[in-house]
């Protein structure tokens, strides 16, 4: 039977739960993906692309890099899984307090943070470099303010996770 020194406080299930939950998300994601993956595979399969002009050599950096992703889409959802996996069993290992557990959420968390956050420059450079013709001043404005309350939101939440990672009430649970 649990004493009440022997319970775990609420905010370690809470960042234990929140990434598993996470992780699961992150799965069907990744599953989501290669399923489109292999649908865009198909019909390119199917298409007749004999008659279609090359692709100009002239086509912007930003533009290169969205077709990379597009042409290995079936790869980075397979990471997506994989890495997703990872955090799931991490999460368990966290909430029974192992100490490489939290160690290995924290640097997650990190990355994630970093990775929201450039990919949300390269939204907004899309958005700035994508041709605007007609379109009033405050469109290029908009999206890219749009663009900048995304990100910052969505880095918000593994940034906040990294930071109640390094909190000194939760690093001493694992000591």
């Amino acid at each position: 039977m649990q004493t009440s020194s022997d319970k775990k406080p609420i905010l370690l299930i809470l960042i234990g739960w929140g990434f598993i939950v996470f992780a699961v998300l992150m799965i069907l994601g990744g599953l989501s993906g290669l399923i489109q993956s292999s649908l865009i595979q198909k019909f390119f399969n199917q298409a007749n692309f004999n008659n279609m002009e090359p692709m100009p050599d002239k086509m912007p950096v930003l533009f290169r890099i969205m077709l990379f992703m597009m042409m290995h889409m079936m790869f980075f959802s397979s990471l997506l899984v994989v890495i997703a996996a990872f955090v799931l069993i991490t999460g368990i290992f966290f909430l029974r307090l192992k100490s490489w557990a939290r160690t290995s959420l924290e640097i997650f968390s990190w990355a994630a943070m970093v990775i929201a956050c450039i990919k949300g420059i390269l939204f907004m450079s899309f958005w700035i470099s994508a041709p605007q013709q007609d379109s009033p001043a405050f469109v290029s404005f908009s999206g890219v303010f749009v663009g900048l309350f995304i990100t910052l939101a969505i880095a918000a939440i593994p940034g906040t996770a990294a930071v109640a990672l390094r909190l000194k009430k939760v690093k001493e649970l694992f000591h």
